[in-house]
């Protein structure tokens, strides 16, 4: 382990130099994610997204196919008098770029719609499948489906509807499924204003494999917001890709965005077996609420995950709020995510996992999650996890623990197996605070970073009561504390030499002097409000802000050119407040600036 002091020395007491891995190329970041969505994420507990929404009927159709109850399959279909009746007579014909197909407000059509083949795929001039209006607006609900697959095609917007398990015959509630080889991406496919429930596997999934295993074939440009996906078995939305030929560097999707949407109740399904790559089924996590897989140029924001993954029962690990795995450049922002739960790992708020690089967590709230707040891990077989930050996020009283797992913290780095673990870890602008946990087998840290990690903390408040030490490091591992608040009324304790995920037998330090932080601090935070430390199991993220007379406001050490600032230049912090501080100011230490 190496806990260093500051690498310069003369610099003045506030700056950081810049650390970023010479082999990581740095780009302009796409037109998507080039303007990062300000404010920070709500934070209310509930279903916060839509409930019930009005219904926009779609105006820029070339055709319209209407479908009602009421219908006759031997009608034209083109008006609502002489609609079609089913959603087999739909799968019968051909769906040209620019046609509508719109089911009856307030009616539930038997079977899953299909799109696939000759239909659609004109990003440009999109098929769109909704619902119309047979009455008045405000009454009207939307047309419940029973399923829907997109398959090998693009140029596809589905909005305006509820689509609800009937049964277990078909597993995922809204499939978009990319079968072709030749490394095909089919761009355009837009999910909005929907709910999705009840499905045995993923309310959402976006998959890309080919049968030969070699092709990287999935979608490009998917918008999914506006949506609710709850009470389904696996997940509420999860994208996956073809990772068995780890000499295709592609990513099976691109440019995938996640935005507004609310995922909660997919409690996950219990001994969840997949097909390895050589056809051999094995275990695996079952339970998430958003997770992105073998994705490039992506973004999640302004979205909540909760109550997720409580009947996981894999050993091996365990499922997460929302998070990323092998992929590139994304975005993880403005979101909260809380009470999610596992029986064995895991079970936490936010992850960038294995293979992910070049990427960003900021601006989240996360609470009362059963594994990390924040979750940095590689895992054997990945991609290199290397080049990524978690910036002015907030944890509080995550690592709650189950019996069958370990003790996790609010920020979380590490591996597991003979792997090289994350690199080039930046964490910086945090705010923490943990108390401990009866249901934890040792006490929740504030920070854990375990064996063959090497991660970098600057300016981050961590405040833990207690039992629960404020930081533990395992060996082996290289880090850098710099200009950190550690508060704990007890007094000092934080944990060296730590082994297997555990603090047992591992090196008490208990003076703030004995810890390796070159510009450290113990004051108390002085938060906006003392709510932060009720017994609440809800606090509003805005209690977190730094008070007029707080010692972290304008305490920290710069961090303007921290890790991959060309990338992900700093702007503001959690609230909003921008940076880097002007007029003479320096940054604070916490996600708050200062209200």
């Amino acid at each position: 382990m190496r806990l260093s002091q500051s690498p310069f020395s003369s610099s003045p007491r506030r700056s950081v130099r810049r650390r970023v891995a010479s082999s990581v190329a740095i780009s302009a970041s796409v037109a998507l994610l080039s303007t990062l969505v300000g404010g920070p994420a709500l934070a209310a507990p509930g279903d916060p997204i839509q409930s019930a929404v009005s219904i926009s009927e779609p105006s820029a159709c070339s055709s319209r196919i209407y479908v009602s109850p009421t219908g006759n399959n031997t009608a034209n279909g083109a008006t609502p008098q002489t609609a079609w009746q089913t959603v087999a007579r739909v799968n019968s014909a051909t769906v040209l770029p620019g046609t509508c197909v719109l089911f009856e407000d307030s009616s539930t059509f038997a079977g899953r719609l299909t799109l696939s083949g000759g239909d659609a795929n004109n990003a440009a001039f999109r098929v769109t499948v909704g619902t119309y209006i047979t009455g008045t607006p405000t009454t009207a609900t939307r047309a419940r489906l029973r399923g829907l697959l997109i398959l090998n095609v693009g140029g596809v917007t589905v909005q305006d509807l509820t689509v609800i398990a009937n049964g277990t015959t078909v597993l995922n509630g809204i499939e978009l499924s990319n079968t072709l080889g030749n490394n095909n991406r089919r761009p355009g496919v837009t999910v909005q204003r929907v709910d999705v429930t009840g499905f045995p596997l993923s309310g959402i999934l976006i998959g890309g494999k080919s049968a030969s295993n070699t092709s990287k074939s999935g979608f490009s440009n998917v918008l999914i917001q506006q949506v609710d996906s709850y009470g389904n078995g696996d997940a509420g939305i999860q994208s996956f890709g073809n990772l068995c030929d780890a000499s295709n560097a592609n990513y099976s999707h691109l440019n995938v965005i996640v935005r507004q949407v609310a995922v909660f109740d997919n409690l996950g399904v219990a001994n969840k077996m997949v097909p390895n790559c050589s056809g051999v089924m094995e275990a695996t996590n079952s339970g998430n609420g958003i997770v992105l897989g073998d994705v490039k140029d992506s973004l999640i924001e302004q979205s909540f995950a909760f109550r997720n993954g409580a009947n996981n029962n894999f050993g091996g690990g365990g499922p997460v709020g929302i998070w990323a795995y092998n992929a590139d450049n994304i975005v993880i922002q403005n979101n909260t995510s809380y009470s999610n739960r596992s029986a064995t790992k895991d079970g936490g708020g936010f992850d960038l996992d294995g293979g992910v690089i070049n990427s960003v967590m900021q601006y989240n709230y996360s609470y009362d999650n059963t594994g990390a707040g924040y979750l940095v891990f590689q895992y054997e077989g990945a991609r290199p996890l290397n080049n990524n930050m978690v910036r002015y996020n907030i944890s509080r009283n995550d690592g709650r623990g189950a019996a069958g797992g370990i003790a996790y913290g609010g920020i979380v780095i590490g591996k597991f197996g003979n792997v090289t673990g994350p690199t080039n870890t930046f964490v910086y602008g945090n705010s923490i605070y943990m108390s401990p946990s009866a249901s934890s087998p040792e006490p929740p840290a504030g920070i854990r970073v375990w064996n063959g990690s090497e991660a970098y903390f600057y300016n981050n408040s961590i405040h833990t009561t207690g039992a629960a030490p404020l930081v533990s490091v395992e060996a082996n591992t290289s880090t850098q504390f710099l200009g950190n608040n550690y508060f704990r009324a007890d007094g000092f304790k934080a944990y060296t030499n730590a082994a297997n995920f555990s603090d047992v037998g591992a090196t008490l330090v208990s003076t703030l002097a004995g810890w390796a932080d070159g510009y450290k601090t113990a004051s108390t935070p002085g938060y906006a409000t003392s709510v932060v430390t009720s017994s609440a199991v809800f606090v509003d993220a805005n209690n977190f802000g730094l008070g007029a007379t707080s010692a972290l406001r304008n305490a920290g050490v710069t961090v303007t050119t921290v890790g991959d600032d060309v990338r992900f230049p700093v702007t503001r912090d959690y609230f909003g407040v921008s940076l880097p501080p002007a007029n003479g100011q320096q940054y604070s230490i916490g996600a708050s600036q200062g209200l």
